[in-house]
């Protein structure tokens, strides 16, 4: 059973986003949108996940980016995927992008591909 966080500030993404995971045979989703948490998650040793899933901008605390820095330092093989408003943001820091508005088809498929399963 792969677990994934999402970690988004619009509740309907952030929503849409576990509803569709969790509908999925083999997922779990864990959902936040507040980065803070996310941080105090991993100083507690409570980070018991695959696969994040971040927003690039309005996550209440900091940027996605330095999210993605920041949970990369005590899990670097952890794979990320950044999700942006921005079409070209600086993201060499996650393993895989989608522009908003994205194909939830697409993003099952990068996924899939960095917990090397099965669609």
């Amino acid at each position: 059973m792969a677990r994934i966080l999402v970690v988004e500030r619009d509740n309907g993404v952030r929503e849409l986003l576990g509803d569709f995971f969790a509908s999925l045979p083999g997922y779990t989703v864990n959902l936040d949108q507040n980065a803070r948490s996310v941080l105090h998650r991993i100083k507690r040793g409570l980070f018991p996940f695959d696969l994040a899933i971040v927003t690039n901008h309005g996550i209440p605390g900091i940027k996605g980016v330095e999210l993605i820095e920041q949970i990369k330092r005590p899990f670097p093989r952890l794979p990320i995927i950044l999700i942006s408003g921005l079409r070209e943001p600086v993201w060499h820091t996650a393993d895989a992008f989608f522009s908003k508005p994205f194909d939830i088809g697409e993003l099952l498929k990068a996924v899939a591909r960095l917990l090397e399963t099965e669609v």
